[in-house]
């Protein structure tokens, strides 16, 4: 009789540890859900974020010459006609 109540003690003691710690729904699995959940909302609101400023800048380029004039000037380099542009490098620049 001994035998068969320490035999049940010993198999609802595993079967608790099982449950606990290596079953689908453990506290473990829990924990790693929750971090990893937190991990992709952050990077989803990052994104939106993003997304929202590049949103911003396409409305600003559709609606805005003086943008395009910009954007022309500063990232291609171009000029109007009949204009001098001058520019200025760094020692740190020349060494590239």
């Amino acid at each position: 009789m001994k035998k068969k109540g320490l035999l049940l003690k010993i198999i609802i003691i595993c079967s608790i540890v099982y449950i606990a710690f290596f079953d689908k729904a453990s506290f473990v699995q829990v924990f790693k859900s929750k971090m990893r959940y937190k991990k992709l909302k952050n990077e989803s609101e990052r994104i939106a974020r993003e997304n929202e400023n590049l949103r911003n800048k396409n409305e600003k380029l559709k609606n805005d010459p003086f943008e395009w004039e910009r954007i022309a000037r500063e990232k291609l380099g171009m000029q109007k006609e009949g204009e001098n542009v001058y520019r200025f490098y760094n020692d740190k620049d020349e060494k590239k």
